[in-house]
């Protein structure tokens, strides 16, 4: 005859609790594991700075600013989609822009031109763009972007200051 096991209550009931522990700690593991992984959303940091509305120069205006007798050194350059060309404030770069650096040239002008042509002559710093090459308008835009990312955009040159330009050439 066969001898036939039958386990104690004792024993049905430790594995009854062992699996229901089992199967709870496989569901909450599965809850976790399915939630995605938020991380609290960071906000920049608010400015208390108030910036000032854009400023529109006149050429004369502009001309002031190039950095003599302790003034901000302003240059403008023409971005390939503005209407106007942008105000920069370069000050920070007074080393390159202000008295006696080799771009003071710029300084307090509508330095487009010049920036296009990779010249600093005189001559060649302020004028009319339409003349310039395809390869001199990238130049251009190319610098834009750069003043884009290292200066501060204070303003606009007026509408009427290129129009202005533009007839002189």
């Amino acid at each position: 005859m066969i001898a036939s096991y039958h386990p104690s209550s004792w024993e049905s009931s430790q594995w009854f609790v062992f699996i229901i522990c089992t199967v709870l700690l496989l569901g909450i593991i599965g809850i976790i594991a399915s939630q995605p992984n938020k991380k609290p959303i960071q906000r920049p940091p608010v400015s208390n700075k108030i910036r000032k509305p854009p400023k529109l120069f006149t050429l004369e205006e502009l001309r002031s600013y190039n950095g003599e007798n302790g003034k901000p050194i302003y240059i403008a350059v023409q971005g390939p989609f503005d209407e106007t060309p942008s105000v920069f404030d370069v000050s920070r770069g007074r080393d390159f822009y202000g008295p006696g650096g080799p771009y003071h040239v710029f300084a307090g002008k509508n330095a487009s031109r010049g920036l296009a042509k990779t010249s600093t002559d005189p001559d060649d710093v302020e004028g009319p763009l339409e003349d310039l090459s395809e390869s001199q308008k990238d130049a251009l835009s190319q610098w834009y972007l750069r003043f884009m990312e290292k200066y501060e955009n204070i303003g606009h040159l007026k509408l009427e200051e290129v129009a202005n330009i533009k007839k002189t050439a």
